[in-house]
């Protein structure tokens, strides 16, 4: 009897998923440190603070209905 050949598309799929799980980790893991080390973001100067100050202290007009 002839041995049926096995497809390689399981194993390949099986790998692709395993390879974008691992990189999905490694972002995880990598934004983790950073968060933990307090560099995550620059610190603001003065300019963007008066900036982002006003821009909360702006009342929005009302939504209109389309």
């Amino acid at each position: 009897m002839a041995k049926k050949s096995r497809s390689a598309l399981l194993p390949l799929l099986a790998l692709a998923v395993l390879a974008v799980l691992g990189g999905l980790v490694f972002q995880k893991v990598k934004a983790g440190r950073a968060d933990v080390s307090g560099n995550a973001a620059p610190p603001l100067d003065d300019k963007a603070k008066e900036y982002i100050e006003e821009v909360v202290a702006t009342p929005r007009p009302p939504a209109t209905e389309l």
